[in-house]
């Protein structure tokens, strides 16, 4: 444990650094002297009901052609297109002005894209202080704010509110796999404000990272592949070192969702009453999510799947009264040696998440430690389990009651999970740790060398404190529970384990972990 916290620690730490470089490089605002443009020189009524649109394209023209800013002074800009933002424009800023942005026939917003920025880290391009009102219901929206292979754009004290379709921020890397240059890359994100309210039947997001994504033909996400490929393609050009910070959302389906995103910060942001309050996932490796709030999440509070690995979650505080899917903290579905510590969840009032922490789905060696986990679980507090399947009659199987919705899910086993040091104040009879082998009509599938280790468990005294699952006799093995202190101490019948101590070993030999094929 102590090498992989050394390791987590070094390459947290460069990330770190690389987002205090960034941040320092964000430009002021315009100043007196600097040159500016106005949608008003152009013929802007700037009063809520006279469509500005052509007056704010022309102007942003303007902008690109003399290397001026974009400034909205005091007054209600109608917008009802697509504002393209780019060439040698300086930044945009808002000095008062209020842009409100409605269609229901094409997009609305700023298309930022093809910038001329010479050093993305020292000499960024600013958007800051705007006013966003959306009132788009056209439903291939983008976003208010709609980057494509953006490098070195810094987005500040922005305010975007009413999204019903689309996004508030959208970041996407479009650069076909040719051109890695283009990679979204150096964009820092803080200290902005979005609220989403979306329309029946539409999934809004806050801010949105997506590398650009080569799927097989006819694979519209990274799910269809892998149900049927159980591995993804890589990222071809992947998107790194941004910046999410200091940022407060609400009311989306994913708050902040990376896809294909590598050695990102996203630091001390604010996310109440999403779905799930961040989504990592798509081969996002080595991304540092510490010190954040999520509050309130309907699902997972963050969540990494399909093979985003070696990631950083700490410091987080999750709080929740309404919470009824999935596990707050939860690493699943290829996910591989993610470290999640020192984590703060609580649920209370209505909540009923089905577990705090999950693991499942060849996500081998992910490491929660030092976590607090207070509250109600509907299925247990700590779930660990090598597969999906929904004929299962175990109620603290993820799958049960899914009538096949989850089944089939991988082609090989999972190991090495490490469930150790953390803090527990269990209020539900559920079970506390759960751990379970899981086969289906298409093969078996171990769960091998994991470890419950030194935790600290209050808990009501009913049910189980440790349930051990084995659909496959002798596949559940190798496992370590011990030195966990728990009030009440258990009794022999509150450990549920098929075949006694032969599951355990006194300790693992990293040395003999299997060999098996990871995504």
């Amino acid at each position: 444990m102590k090498r992989e916290f050394l390791k987590m620690l070094g390459g947290g730490a460069a990330v770190l650094a690389m987002a205090g470089k960034l941040k320092a490089a964000t430009p002021p605002e315009p100043g007196r002297l600097d040159r500016k443009v106005t949608p008003y020189e152009f013929g802007a009524k700037a009063n809520g009901l006279h469509d500005d649109t052509t007056a704010v394209i022309r102007a942003a023209r303007a902008a690109a052609e003399k290397g001026a800013w974009l400034v909205f002074p005091t007054g209600k800009f109608l917008i009802t297109d697509q504002v393209s933002l780019s060439g040698r424009i300086r930044g945009v800023y808002g000095d008062g002005g209020k842009i409100l942005l409605r269609s229901d026939k094409g997009r609305a917003g700023f298309l930022v894209r093809e910038l001329d920025v010479a050093d993305p880290q020292r000499q960024p391009f600013l958007i800051s202080g705007l006013s966003i009102y959306c009132e788009v219901t056209f439903r291939d929206q983008a976003a208010a704010l709609y980057l494509i292979d953006t490098q070195g754009v810094h987005v500040t004290s922005c305010q975007i509110r009413h999204v019903q379709v689309g996004h508030g921020i959208y970041v996407r890397g479009m650069s076909n796999g040719q051109n890695s240059q283009k990679a979204v890359a150096y964009n820092v994100f803080r200290d902005n404000e979005i609220e989403v309210q979306p329309l029946p039947g539409q999934d809004c997001f806050g801010i949105e990272i997506e590398a650009e994504r080569l799927l097989p033909k006819g694979d519209s996400a990274p799910r269809d592949t892998w149900l049927r490929d159980f591995v993804l393609p890589d990222i071809p050009v992947p998107a790194h070192d941004n910046v999410i910070e200091g940022n407060r959302i609400t009311g989306a389906y994913y708050g902040i969702s990376f896809m294909g995103v590598r050695r990102s910060l996203v630091q001390g942001n604010v996310l109440n009453g999403q779905i799930r309050s961040m989504s990592i996932q798509h081969h996002s490796h080595a991304n540092v999510i510490i010190g954040n709030e999520c509050n309130n999440s309907l699902s997972a509070s963050i969540h990494l799947a399909y093979g985003s690995s070696f990631n950083v979650v700490g410091g987080n505080q999750i709080r929740n009264t309404r919470a009824r899917g999935e596990g707050l903290l939860q690493a699943y579905v290829g996910a591989l040696r993610n470290d999640f510590f020192l984590n703060d969840v609580e649920v209370s009032g209505d909540a009923h998440p089905k577990y705090f922490i999950y693991c499942a789905v060849a996500a081998n060696e992910n490491s929660f430690w030092c976590n607090r986990l207070a509250g109600v679980a509907a299925r247990a507090m700590v779930a660990v389990e090598s597969a999906f399947n929904s004929k299962v009659k175990r109620k603290s199987h993820r799958g049960y009651g899914l009538e096949g919705a989850d089944d089939h899910f991988t082609d090989r086993g999972m190991y090495g999970v490490r469930i150790v040091g953390n803090q527990i104040e269990a209020t539900s009879d559920v079970p506390v740790f759960t751990l379970a082998q899981v086969g289906d009509d298409r093969g078996a599938y171990p769960l091998l060398m994991c470890e419950v280790v030194g935790n600290t468990v209050q808990w009501p005294g009913k049910g189980l404190l440790l349930e051990l699952g084995e659909g496959n006799p002798g596949l559940l093995r190798d496992l370590v529970f011990g030195d966990n202190i728990c009030t009440p101490v258990p009794r022999r019948d509150q450990m549920r384990l098929p075949r006694g101590g032969r599951h355990f070993v006194d300790r693992i030999d990293r040395r003999d972990e299997p060999v098996m094929k990871d995504v």
